[in-house]
């Protein structure tokens, strides 16, 4: 029931800020908006197959305080951001919901960040966030989406060509994932074959 709140709500945002374009409260509607998605997020109870994989082995993952190079680095399982995303999270607390809901801040925030600074229908592309990936990102691919959030708070930099900073957040998303390095090697062969000038 929750989640056809939230959509009646981003539909009605659409209309009101989007289509008529009123002002008036815009800013509280995105923040209350960005609220329900980090909270709808951060305290669902097992739904997701990843998620439920990361639930039951977060019972392994070792707390911050007795974190080691070998526990960062070579656990097998995990890029070592995303390995010390859980284990900050354990030395917080045992609970996954801990996990949960860092992840989704970081998610939630870098996305509807990035909607909010390049375009014009926020709301609308916060619908279409909602229907298409929302579920994927905050319950499925948790270590792809973090990697993906980090390319979308560097992407200001690309589009300004401040290419140091840039790298610097692939180089973040590619320690929360391999798959990451996409953008660190498909990146500079458009500089250099000026199709992105």
């Amino acid at each position: 029931m929750i989640y056809f709140s939230l959509l009646f709500l981003l539909i009605l945002f659409t209309y009101l800020y989007d289509y008529k374009k009123k002002t008036r409260h815009r800013k509280v509607a995105y923040l209350f908006v960005l609220f329900l998605l980090i909270i709808i997020a951060g305290f669902r109870y097992r739904l997701g197959v990843d998620s439920i994989r990361y639930e039951s082995a977060f019972k392994y993952v070792v707390p911050l305080q007795t974190l080691s190079f070998h526990d960062l680095f070579y656990n097998g399982s995990y890029n070592p951001l995303f390995y010390l995303l859980l284990s900050f999270s354990k030395s917080i607390s045992d609970n996954f919901f801990v996990v949960q809901l860092f992840h989704s801040i970081l998610v939630n925030v870098a996305v509807c960040s990035f909607l909010k600074n390049n375009t014009h229908n926020l709301f609308f592309a916060l619908l279409c966030y909602f229907v298409f990936l929302y579920f994927n990102f905050t319950c499925e691919v948790m270590k792809e989406s973090c990697a993906v959030s980090m390319i979308l708070l560097g992407s200001k930099y690309l589009l300004d060509k401040k290419w140091i900073k840039f790298y610097f957040y692939c180089l973040l998303a590619f320690v929360f994932h391999n798959s990451a390095i996409f953008f660190v090697i498909f990146i500079p062969l458009l500089k250099i074959s000026h199709l992105w000038d």
